[in-house]
């Protein structure tokens, strides 16, 4: 592996993955009718991934809340 990719997966381990039971389940109760929190919580993961490559978010929980909560949104429209 990579010197970048090994420091993505450590990123991605400390700073996001912790959060991904806090997430479902703030998820399911703020967005009851959602078809698939699952596939919101890996959407979201993703696209924090994609973006850290350009710079790390100074409060990454709060942003990978907001994400979650923008595709729960577009999800339900």
């Amino acid at each position: 592996m990579k010197d970048h990719d090994t420091e993505q997966v450590r990123w991605f381990v400390d700073e996001l993955l912790s959060h991904e039971d806090d997430l479902r389940a703030w998820l399911k109760a703020r967005f009851p009718v959602v078809r698939d929190v699952n596939d919101l919580v890996q959407e979201a993961f993703s696209r924090l991934l994609k973006t850290h490559d350009s710079g790390p978010a100074l409060n990454r929980s709060a942003y990978l809340f907001v994400v979650s909560r923008n595709l729960a949104l577009n999800q339900l429209r």
